[in-house]
């Protein structure tokens, strides 16, 4: 059993609102009293929610986490409500703190300092003031990127300049993050901004949307915000992670053995890093603080490859169950081509040794989509691929990331999910992202990660590219020898004047019926395994791989563009699993719907003639009206 890769229960809440709000007066303490009615209601709705789906996540307590730019007004506020009510608190702020203390008035900067004090962490983003609004966004984008619901003190209007509360909440309706809505005017009454319809073409506008009231009540609303996709069988595959063991038998060899005897090349080792930003705080405690943070990354990066070990594991079965299907056909008909061939008094034993591979063959295949492996496989390299990257995207405090308009995307896997509550589990960082930081990031990239992708899928390239070619040649002479064994055949037949006259006739029907079936099997074998598209995918990624390198190597080293060249590395490692497993998905949804089809076809003319034995007895039994 492998608990420690359950994700902790942490609802992630992110804070943003209207600096006219103010810190005094009527207006601000009761918006902070409508703040601190809304975390006191999410508080008592996620106790219950995890009790539910416990076995989903790791046995430590709910946690609620705020995270805010701590801005004068409503931020402030919140933090202050926050603090009262027990919550974790977590700060990104756009400048280094000391620059961002001119943006307090003085009343307002020492109830910053107390409650900047206070917090789990506080991420210090590299912003300029000569940047106008762009280091603000900057700093927005990192909590979006980290929340799982947006509470905002908004009063429904669009923003008047960038960076505003307005925006913030537009980028959050099109992130497709659930956002509460605190009105200044009306704080007491919060209500849920409606989600936008997902077959709308156009993008949605946030100041358009309908509020709905704030339910008592909101069990169901966490539910849907932290709990794992309701499927079952998205749930039975959670389920299924974690009763893995990292003892489990290693017992298929074809798949490695065909490449050792076919395809052999030395292993490349990818060892990435993760890497936490320096502490932004030069206190005693700091140390300690950067060290939790550290082992939370340690910590994600042991199940990485816990995960990755597995998806090893499961995709050798595989291939190798796949590899034995073809080697069985191969083998049995030889055996029975040279059983027929050298003791014809036991011909009739040829039939039992086809019979046997033909079971051994299903019995196989059955075992395998029985016990998921190829769908384990693929998942598990998924998520060992998005762990790495998270930890990377961490660093940087972009967190698990969110796709444009999630409604329109595809409905949310487990994967979705694990991702998710892992990433927000970690929270932003603690410490100081600035140029040393940001340059040494882009060193790791360009001169580390990406080159170590580039040796990995050389390797994958040659070696599949090989193994191609030699069963491509291995199918072809058998197709080139059963025909060179026919003409021979008939040649030898017209000069005896008749085919029972040539004296190895038996021999040449045992090849001509052995090659066929071996040329059908190689054949099958490099079709099943999909070799030349696995060749074309590592070359188009090699390409991409240097076109991205050369990105980071010619763009400025700040931080919107090492974390562009990031995400976009991040993506292109992405996309072919993705695909890879979308394409496995499609497959067995229509294999599903035929099945379904075929079964009702079946059972159709039993359900007529059950039909019409009704009506019979029905009719039968009533009496003819006079």
């Amino acid at each position: 059993m492998l608990e420690e890769l359950l994700p902790p229960p942490v609802l992630s809440l992110g804070l943003t609102g209207h600096r006219s709000v103010g810190m005094t007066g009527a207006t601000a303490a009761a918006a902070e009293r409508g703040i601190g009615a809304v975390l006191e209601a999410l508080g008592r709705a996620l106790a219950p929610v995890i009790a539910q789906d416990g076995s989903f996540f790791s046995a430590a307590a709910p946690v609620m986490r705020l995270i805010t730019m701590g801005a004068e007004g409503a931020d402030l506020l919140g933090m202050r409500a926050a603090d009262q009510y027990g919550l974790k608190i977590s700060c990104v702020i756009p400048f280094a703190l000391d620059d961002y203390r001119n943006d307090f008035s003085p009343e307002a900067a020492t109830v910053a300092a107390e409650l900047f004090a206070k917090t789990e962490s506080l991420l210090e983003l590299p912003g300029r003031r000569d940047e106008g609004p762009r280091a603000y966004e900057r700093a927005n984008d990192v909590i979006l990127s980290n929340i799982d619901l947006l509470v905002a003190v908004w009063n429904g209007s669009r923003a008047h300049g960038r960076a505003g509360t307005g925006d913030v909440v537009q980028d959050a309706v099109l992130k497709g993050i659930p956002i509460i809505v605190v009105d200044p005017q009306s704080p007491a009454a919060p209500g849920i901004l409606a989600a936008p319809p997902i077959d709308d073409v156009e993008p949605p506008v946030a100041s358009d949307l309908a509020r709905k009231p704030l339910p008592a009540d909101l069990t169901a609303f966490i539910h849907g915000i932290v709990s794992p996709p309701a499927k079952r069988a998205q749930r039975a595959a959670l389920v299924d992670l974690v009763a893995e063991t990292q003892q489990s038998a290693q017992w298929r060899f074809e798949y490695p053995l065909l490449l050792k005897t076919l395809a052999h090349r030395p292993k490349a080792a990818r060892k990435p890093s993760i890497a936490a930003p320096k502490s932004a705080r030069p206190d005693d405690a700091a140390p300690s603080v950067a060290l939790a943070k550290t082992k939370r990354l340690e910590t994600i990066d042991r199940a990485r490859n816990i995960i990755d070990a597995l998806a090893v594991q499961y995709g050798r079965k595989f291939r190798s169950s796949a590899v034995s299907q073809y080697l069985v056909v191969i083998l049995g008909a030889w055996i029975s081509g040279v059983i027929g061939l050298l003791i014809p008094s036991l011909s009739a034993a040829t039939i039992a040794i086809q019979l046997l591979a033909n079971v051994l063959v299903l019995g196989d295949a059955a075992f395998r989509a029985r016990h998921r492996w190829q769908e384990r496989w693929l998942d598990y390299r998924v998520v060992a691929e998005r762990l790495r990257w998270l930890g990377f995207r961490n660093a940087f405090g972009l967190g698990g990331g969110r796709q444009m308009r999630a409604g329109l995307q595809r409905q949310k896997s487990w994967i979705d999910w694990y991702i998710r509550r892992t990433a927000h589990a970690l929270g932003p960082p603690q410490g100081k992202i600035d140029a040393a930081s940001i340059a040494a990031a882009a060193d790791h990239l360009s001169e580390i990660e990406i080159p170590d992708q580039i040796e990995y899928h050389r390797g994958t390239f040659r070696q599949l590219g090989l193994l191609e070619r030699r069963l491509f040649f291995g199918a072809h002479a058998a197709l080139v020898a059963s025909l060179g064994v026919a003409v021979v055949l008939a040649v030898a037949a017209v000069r005896a004047g008749s085919l029972e006259a040539v004296g190895w006739k038996p021999i040449a029907i045992v090849l001509l019926a052995i090659l066929p079936a071996t040329m059908t099997s190689l054949n099958g074998l490099r079709v099943d395994a999909d070799l030349a598209r696995l060749v074309e995918r590592s070359a188009q990624t090699i390409a991409l791989l240097f076109r991205v390198r050369r990105n980071i190597l010619a763009s400025p080293r700040d931080y919107d563009h090492v974390a562009a060249n990031m995400q976009r590395l991040a993506s292109i490692m992405m996309t072919e699993l993705e695909e890879w497993r979308f394409v496995i998905d499609s497959r067995r949804s229509r294999s599903g719907r035929r099945q379904i089809k075929k079964k009702k076809n079946f059972l159709r003319p039993y359900a007529e003639l059950r039909k019409r034995r009704a009506v019979g007895d029905s009719g039968a039994g009533s009496s003819p009206v006079p």
